[in-house]
């Protein structure tokens, strides 16, 4: 009786006509007959959905331009049939048959909704833009997350958000795939693309990251390094007290090979090394501190001194352009000398990805800037070691 009523609502009968028919035709096609009661409830039930739509007219769902009703949302997107407001993101699809009735979709509880694309100007790579609402004293807090577009285009991988605090579970995870692929295809000539490097580097005549409209992209491990990078407190204040540090001669080495460093790609020049050393008190760690600032917070760019050499390397590949500083290299893990090699090839070590793929090899120009400590037995040894061939040297003049 419900697949009568919606085949002859498609065809545009009335509603009285409809249930006369359903009526007529009980005592033929239910057996027992239904009582008058039961096949007014299934018209009625079938007369919930308005005329001529889809699963009773044999048609596409009817294409609807409808635009995101979310609150406080960062931005306003076209989402054609999507329903998106407060309450999620929802949809209604039809039915497997035509006379099936309409079913409706739910993707997520969530506010959520592309924002932008970013684009890595370096190597050409993108990443998504998300924004998604949490509630949180009765209002709604919007958060933003950077995701590897094969990340949303999967199923099984889309569940990874969930760490980030999306809603998502194995029931809805193709239902959202489904819905962000949508709304990237809907408002592709609407979305603002942000440009995004993963170095601090030259771009062209511009040096990152004094550059505008181009954000860092790289791992979230560095973002505190990142973040460390920048203009700090008061330029006179600073520059009063570098004037005075200058007067110590390793001040003044570290903080000229500290602003060259920039400088070594411009020149064409090989990265190379400034290492100092000598006994506890000469100044050598005030040095390092001082040439640091003149990049960021000292604390944050000067390496531990237990760092492993691929962390060094991968430190030296997000810098790129800009010093590395590694201090106490006398408690260093390992060869003093692999370390040195490693940081002046100016290449990171060859990685396959997953895929057994080559992944891209990051070159880097800059200074390595490291200090020694010595103990006082062995600066007696080195400093009569260094008069006995300065001696030597005079004898033979």
């Amino acid at each position: 009786m419900f697949r009568l009523a919606c085949s002859l609502q498609a065809k545009g009968l009335s509603d009285e006509a409809i249930l006369a028919a359903a009526m007529t035709e009980n005592g033929t096609r239910c057996f027992p007959p239904l009582t008058d009661k039961e096949i007014k409830q299934k018209v009625e039930s079938a007369l919930k959905y308005q005329k001529s739509t889809a699963p009773y007219s044999g048609k596409a769902p009817p294409t609807k331009e409808g635009i995101t009703q979310f609150v406080d949302a960062p931005i306003q997107l076209r989402c054609e049939d999507w329903i998106c407001n407060k309450e999620g993101v929802y949809k209604w699809v039809q039915g497997k048959k035509d006379t099936d009735p309409p079913v409706l979709i739910d993707v997520s509880y969530q506010q959520i909704l592309p924002v932008g694309l970013t684009k890595n100007i370096e190597t050409g790579e993108q990443k998504y833009d998300i924004a998604f609402s949490v509630r949180r004293n009765g209002k709604f807090m919007w958060k933003d997350i950077k995701v590897e577009p094969a990340e949303c285009c999967s199923k099984t991988k889309i569940v990874t958000l969930a760490n980030l605090g999306v809603v998502v579970n194995d029931q809805k995870a193709k239902n959202l795939v489904n819905y962000i692929s949508d709304m990237y295809r809907i408002n592709e000539d609407s979305l603002p693309v942000t440009k995004a490097v993963s170095h601090f580097a030259w771009i062209g005549k511009q040096f990152f990251p004094y550059v505008k409209d181009i954000m860092f992209d790289g791992d979230n491990a560095q973002a505190k390094t990142v973040q460390a990078v920048g203009p700090r407190g008061s330029f006179d204040t600073w520059q009063k007290g570098c004037m005075e540090y200058r007067k110590n001669l390793f001040v003044q080495m570290l903080m000229d090979a500290s602003l060259a460093s920039i400088l070594i790609k411009k020149i064409n020049c090989l990265c190379f090394v400034l290492h100092l050393w000598g006994a506890f008190g000469t100044g050598k760690t005030v040095a390092f501190m001082v040439a640091a600032s003149i990049w960021g917070i000292p604390d944050e760019l000067i390496l531990s001194v237990d760092s492993t050499i691929n962390y060094c390397t991968s430190r030296a590949v997000l810098m790129k352009s800009l010093p590395v500083f590694v201090d106490e290299t006398q408690l260093s893990r390992g060869n003093l000398e692999k370390l040195i090699y490693a940081m002046t090839e100016g290449k990171e070590k060859g990685r396959l990805l997953r895929n057994s793929s080559e992944r891209l090899i990051i070159r880097y120009l800059q200074i390595l800037h490291m200090s020694w400590r010595l103990s006082g037995n062995i600066m007696d040894m080195l400093e009569r070691s260094l008069c006995g061939m300065f001696k030597g040297l005079r004898t033979q003049n």
